[in-house]
């Protein structure tokens, strides 16, 4: 943060030096400790994401509960350092009525990127575009996630 922003001030006066790296030690421990703790488990039991037997519906899960721990930790860390969830302790104040076309550009964009993305894959990839993408998700979903590839394309067979 820089040192004469009118956030910093704000900041300065609501929490103290100590309290902020107490706050950041409780964060980082809470945080990385329940994100590592499903791939502790993973590895203690010698499962890999290879694994034939391994589910991806359940690896699918725990990456989904475990995306959401940095959230959780700020949640707890406030709650053990007695600093309140309201609106001006978390320096909450986004004005929309200035501020709206920003709001809009920051919610629109990754989707617009994200379509651009698959267009230029696709476009560089056409034989990964599936006919019916509805049809090839269903199968996916019926046979456990797996993906089928097309074959390769090359002349050049192995002689073996």
């Amino acid at each position: 943060m820089v040192q004469n922003s009118p956030i910093h001030d704000r900041f300065a006066t609501i929490v103290p030096e100590t309290l902020q790296t107490r706050r950041l030690g409780i964060f980082l421990a809470v945080a990385f400790g329940l994100h590592w703790l499903p791939a502790a488990y993973f590895i203690a039991e010698g499962v890999t994401v290879t694994d034939r037997n391994f589910s991806t519906l359940a690896y699918n899960a725990v990456v989904l509960v475990a995306s959401f721990t940095p959230a959780f930790a700020t949640l707890v860390t406030r709650w053990l350092t007695d600093e309140g969830l309201g609106r001006e302790a978390l320096l909450l104040s986004p004005e929309l009525r200035g501020n709206w076309r920003t709001y809009a550009v920051a919610g629109l964009l990754p989707l617009l990127l994200a379509v651009v993305g698959a267009a230029v894959y696709f476009a560089l990839f056409p034989r990964y575009l599936a006919a019916d993408p509805l049809a090839t998700f269903a199968s996916n979903l019926a046979y456990g996630g797996t993906v089928r590839r097309p074959r390769s394309r090359s002349r050049c067979r192995p002689r073996w």
